[in-house]
């Protein structure tokens, strides 16, 4: 949820404003839930507001959902674990690395899904940490498959390109052939 812009249109009594951007947002929401339940076959996924990512930073993952943004019961995850990223689609960050030196990722400023590890810092080059969207995809039927997985605002930069199908596959790939 745009908590920042709802702010800033409450403050000025702007209701419709506000109601688009709820509106947008769970629209958005909605279509890469979907793009990642019928497409992302990789691994378990699950689903946190960020207003809740200090939770799980902290490992405390009482606050994941499924796909139908329920209380996720039988995770395969625990505080002990390590090993999964938290995906997010948005802005690459600029963060801290181990130094407190601030690194940031990309030379653009657009719509990516993105991956860090597990303590929130960005994965190394080395793991397939920034999956491109299916746009790239040659294969006029397999896009085809993918009509209704993007969205994109008529008014805001709220917006979504479907990036499952490849992320799923990049990290069966990488993974493969390290096990191999």
């Amino acid at each position: 949820m745009p908590t920042g812009r709802i702010e800033f249109y409450k403050k000025r009594n702007d209701v419709a404003n506000i109601a688009l951007l709820k509106s947008d947002a769970a629209a958005q929401q909605a279509v890469m839930i979907r793009d990642f339940k019928d497409h992302f076959t990789y691994c378990p996924v699950y689903y946190f507001y960020d207003t809740d990512q200090d939770k799980v930073k902290a490992k405390d993952f009482s606050v994941l959902m499924t796909d139908k943004l329920q209380p996720a019961t039988s995770l395969v995850i625990s505080p002990a674990d390590s090993d999964y990223f938290i995906v997010y689609y948005g802005y690459q960050q600029e963060v801290q690395d181990n130094k407190n030196e601030p690194v940031v990722g990309g030379e653009s400023r657009s719509m990516n899904l993105l991956a860090l590890a597990d303590d929130f810092t960005p994965l190394p080059t080395s793991l397939p940490y920034k999956p491109r969207h299916v746009g790239r995809l040659r294969s006029k039927k397999a896009l085809a498959e993918l009509v209704g997985y993007t969205y994109q605002s008529k008014k805001f930069d709220i917006s979504y390109q479907p990036y499952a199908l490849l992320y799923s596959r990049n990290l069966s790939i990488y993974y493969q052939k390290r096990i191999q």
